[in-house]
């Protein structure tokens, strides 16, 4: 009787590529640096901009507090 049969067959454990592993950091830096991009953009509009797309002041302030990476 064979007791541990899993130490016997293949991890199944999927290694992604180095040519993808890099595609998605420099994927994900991307979206951060455009996260960033438009939050900056965000915060210079004047409060009648912001009311016509339906956030208030409070609503960017939120944003702006958010961490960068997210």
């Amino acid at each position: 009787m064979n007791v541990l049969p899993f130490l016997h067959s293949p991890l199944s454990v999927r290694i992604p590529s180095p040519v993808l592993a890099a595609k998605a950091v420099v994927a994900r830096l991307v979206r951060w640096h455009e996260g960033s991009r438009q939050r900056k953009y965000l915060a210079a509009l004047d409060d009648r901009l912001l009311k016509d797309i339906g956030l208030t002041r409070a609503d960017v302030q939120t944003e702006l507090a958010r961490h960068r990476w997210w």
